[in-house]
């Protein structure tokens, strides 16, 4: 699963951004803190506790990669059998290095040190890619438009086929408020991205 993509069957993973990024600063805050003061665990307050518990399950979720000018960013999976780092490649997508986000504390971050994806900067069983931005947003306009207009297309032509066949038989096929929301809503998609 990537973060926050969406072409076919990869969805994005929807959070609140600056919630994780305030959390994940809180968090590691008082660990540091405790840290510094060389305390033992049974020296930590109840609010520091009550935070570290609150944090510890931001372990699942992702750190929000930096924005790269020009580019979309996101996470792509090293396990996923169906959207792949090959797939991502051949789609446009290229690794993101430590020098694509220098400066950035992302977490838990480190660079695979061996193999094809040597120098990548990952999280876990997560790899950081990026795409350019116009692609990127080519990709969205065939998943978010370009499909489901062809499918309301479909639909219209079924409907009115059988509503034909109908009266040929001397019946009457009712389709109701359904198919006219759909004619509506496929001649504001032809209007808006012809």
């Amino acid at each position: 699963m990537s973060d926050d993509d969406t072409i076919g069957s990869m969805e994005p993973v929807a959070r609140d951004s600056r919630r994780n990024t305030a959390d994940e600063v809180r968090a590691n805050r008082v660990i540091e803190d405790h840290a510094i003061r060389g305390s033992r665990e049974d020296d930590l307050s109840d609010e520091d506790r009550l935070e570290i518990f609150r944090n510890s399950f931001m372990q699942a979720a992702l750190p929000t990669l930096p924005k790269i000018p020009g580019w979309h960013v996101c996470w792509v999976s090293l396990t996923n059998e169906r959207d792949t780092v090959p797939l991502r490649r051949s789609l446009g997508y290229q690794p993101i290095t430590p020098e694509d986000v220098v400066g950035w504390r992302g977490g838990n971050i480190t660079t695979l040190n061996s193999g094809e994806l040597s120098g990548w900067v990952n999280h876990n069983e997560m790899v950081a890619m990026k795409i350019r931005q116009e692609l990127y947003e080519r990709f969205m306009q065939e998943v978010h438009h370009n499909a489901p207009a062809a499918e309301d297309q479909k639909l219209i032509y079924q409907a009115e086929r059988h509503a034909e066949e109908s009266r040929r038989l001397g019946g009457e096929l009712i389709t109701g408020d359904g198919l006219d929301e759909i004619k509506s809503t496929a001649s504001v998609r032809r209007g808006k991205f012809s």
